[in-house]
């Protein structure tokens, strides 16, 4: 059994290699330097909290990158299920029902021979 300090410099050994190649793939997933930075922090954590099932003499870098890549699905997911934030207070009346309008054509497109008949008043 392994000392805390033992599998601490152990896990730092085996991903001391595969730092570069790491940092440069959690930037292309989240094309952002301070959430690649998060994404890598939270990979490290999650890797280093399941070290005891990392079975020696396997391949440790697919074992770190499917960790890093299923933790940033799993952020994606979230982010994509949230609903989205918006402030109205610096928005116009306009901007507020310019995506709400609705095109006409799409209607023409399903309905072809629909024509609104309107009652007379005389």
């Amino acid at each position: 059994m392994y000392t805390q300090t033992a599998t601490h410099q152990e896990f730092m050994a085996l991903i001391k290699p595969h730092r570069k190649s790491l940092d440069n793939t959690a930037f292309r997933l989240t094309r952002n330097t301070i959430e690649a930075e998060d994404l890598l922090q939270e990979t490290f954590y999650k890797a280093y909290k399941a070290f005891d099932q990392y079975q020696e003499n396997t391949n440790f870098r697919a074992w770190i990158f499917k960790i890093m890549v299923n933790t940033y699905i799993t952020g994606y997911r979230k982010t994509v299920r949230r609903p989205q934030n918006i402030s109205y207070e610096n928005m116009e009346d306009f901007q507020l029902y310019q995506n709400a309008s609705v095109d006409a054509s799409a209607y023409d497109s399903f309905f072809p021979n629909f024509e609104i008949k309107f009652p007379s008043l005389s």
